[in-house]
């Protein structure tokens, strides 16, 4: 039994390359072609006309099949195969043994770290700006309305929060007792974050109805919202 190696995919690969060259193909009526790069772009391939060649369909999915045994490192080539095995909707119309390729490929076949990082950005930008629609909150009220959870979840919540026994009551009292004190220079730090902020906390008296107050429940009750300046007098 001959071994398989990368010299021979590749010897295959170039076979068949070479012969959809020689025959000139042209996209026409009633013939089908697929437009394939010869050298990947994902392998710094060029877009140009000799870097590309009509395949049929068949071609086409050997080929890529063929790239990813010469390439088996490549994350870009299991997605290009992937995408071709696979729909949009996860169906798959080619052979038990296609597909049990595939799926190993993309699962064994590691993410490099940019495109990780890229996955990381792109996921933060997209929960960043989602917003629910009233639609599908309305939906999980309807749903989770008149649900109960199970005995068997009750008792896992139960072993989950558990109540804390009497020594580990004390055991927590006791670190909250014996606080260390503060340093002197994390008191300078709070004295001079305090700093400046004397002129604002002072109380305020109301023009109105003359009642001293803070500046907060100033801006609340009185000065323009003051009863006695719409006629109620106090």
């Amino acid at each position: 039994m001959a071994v398989n190696t990368k010299e021979t995919y590749q010897y295959r690969y170039d076979k068949i390359i070479q012969k959809a060259q020689s025959e000139n193909r042209k996209r026409c009526k009633g013939i089908y072609y697929e437009n394939h790069h010869i050298i990947p772009k994902c392998m710094n391939g060029s877009d140009e006309e000799y870097n590309r060649v009509l395949l049929t369909a068949k071609e086409h999915y050997v080929c890529h099949k063929l790239l990813t045994y010469i390439y088996p490192e490549n994350r870009k080539l299991v997605n290009a195969f992937w995408r071709m095995t696979f729909d949009k909707k996860g169906k798959h119309n080619i052979s038990a043994r296609d597909y049990a390729y595939a799926r190993e490929l993309k699962s064994l076949t590691p993410v490099s770290e940019e495109t990780k990082t890229k996955q990381s950005i792109n996921n933060a930008h997209y929960w960043k700006n989602k917003k629910r629609p009233k639609e599908s909150i309305e939906k999980m009220i309807k749903t989770n309305t008149g649900k109960h959870h199970t005995e068997e979840t009750k008792a896992k919540q139960r072993k989950h929060h558990r109540n804390h026994t009497k020594e580990e009551k004390e055991k927590m009292k006791n670190k909250w007792k014996v606080r260390k004190p503060d340093n002197i220079e994390t008191r300078n730090n709070k004295s001079k974050s305090h700093i400046g902020l004397s002129h604002k906390l002072k109380n305020k008296t109301c023009e109105y109805c003359g009642f001293e107050t803070t500046p907060g429940n100033y801006g609340r009750w009185h000065g323009e919202k003051c009863k006695n300046k719409k006629g109620i007098i106090l």
